[in-house]
């Protein structure tokens, strides 16, 4: 575990909150000239980093524009829409788990925030930017051309869905036969797993476990139900924290990337590689697993969002989506109405995730 005097976490500052002579910014200076100026002129601008008491490691900056047209290369635009634009965005990492960290929070920021612009989108150096391209990528963005200055323009069109759990986040597809399932996960596991409502009234809290700031996670459990009922990618997680009638409580909404069994393992490495650093257990757990076939059913899932407070505890499942006979609440299957149940107690906002 991190030492908590050095957790990454992410703040909202504003822009003169930081030194623009930090070195951090020294890549932006070497390819835009003006940066500084630019810096300076956005004094009052809020933005989001990752720091800890020593060092800066990101920086993002977001605005919406109003819907003025964007003019590519060749003659080519994008039609005037209204729009995010991620103005600049900064990573001082090797991994991808900052990158993650940054980008899904922005990307829910953007969604819950009630807007009315349906996409978002970044210019970039893609050359010199092999890395921060291909987390975009990762995330949906599109190639769209290029700006006169040689920067390429990558577009996300947030209810444009093309089936694949990463490319599709933060929204939540049930435009055609996904099935949802309830996965219940003990409080200490599953307050290691998410950094954002331990209980049914918490309002969100920074976690600096691996696994609490990667958006994938992985799940090993031994519920023989998950391996009978068929899960597979594209499904639906609700995700929801045992503890009885009234602290028992569905915290997160999650997609399905992948599920395994132990046994689909031909060696260790394999294992070990699909579990990756979406888990709550050590090395050397995961190693005795490996070894006991303690825990032989894994599914793996992208975190979408976290359920709005105050959140459907048990009390309010068992009195609202009568299910009979009452089910284990360790893993369940859902229909599309008890799942639009769930999530219309948070009103709104929560529906802005869904696509149906």
């Amino acid at each position: 575990m991190v030492n908590s005097k050095n957790r990454d976490i992410i703040r909202q500052i504003r822009f003169s909150d930081l030194d623009v002579n930090n070195n951090f910014f020294d890549s932006l200076r070497a390819d835009y000239p003006n940066f500084d100026n630019w810096f300076e002129n956005h004094a009052d601008s809020p933005a989001f980093i990752i720091n800890n008491q020593t060092e800066l490691k990101a920086f993002i900056y977001v605005k919406q524009e109003a819907g003025e047209p964007i003019d590519l290369s060749a003659g080519e635009s994008m039609d005037g829409t209204a729009r995010f634009k991620i103005g600049t965005f900064k990573i001082n990492s090797t991994g991808t788990i900052l990158g993650d960290k940054m980008l899904s929070y922005v990307l829910r920021r953007m969604v819950e925030g009630g807007s009315n612009a349906e996409e978002v989108y970044v210019t970039v150096f893609a050359e010199k930017q092999e890395k921060l391209v291909r987390l975009f990528e990762r995330f949906g963005f599109i190639y769209q051309g290029k700006k006169e200055n040689g920067e390429s323009v990558y577009v996300k069109r947030f209810k444009q869905l093309v089936g694949e759990p990463y490319k599709d986040f933060p929204m939540v597809n049930l435009t055609g036969t996904q099935r949802i399932f309830n996965l219940g996960i003990y409080p200490e596991f599953h307050d290691l797993f998410f950094s954002e409502g331990h209980s049914m009234n918490e309002v969100t809290k920074v976690a600096d476990e691996a696994v609490s700031n990667t958006v994938t996670k992985t799940y090993l459990n031994m519920m023989h139900s998950m391996d009978e009922l068929g899960i597979s990618k594209g499904d639906i997680l609700t995700v929801y924290r045992t503890g009885g009638n009234y602290a028992g409580v569905i915290t997160s909404v999650a997609t399905v990337v992948d599920y395994k069994r132990i046994s689909d393992f031909a060696t260790f490495d394999e294992y070990k590689k699909f579990i990756g650093a979406g888990t709550v257990f050590t090395d050397q757990q995961i190693t005795n697993f490996w070894k006991t076939k303690k825990f032989p059913f894994m599914v793996k899932f992208v975190y979408d969002y976290s359920v709005s407070i105050p959140r459907p505890n048990l009390d309010w499942l068992r009195k609202n989506l009568k299910i009979e006979p009452e089910p284990y609440w360790g893993f369940f299957e859902l229909n599309k109405q008890q799942f639009s149940q769930i999530i219309g107690k948070g009103g709104d906002r929560d529906g802005r995730f869904v696509i149906y």
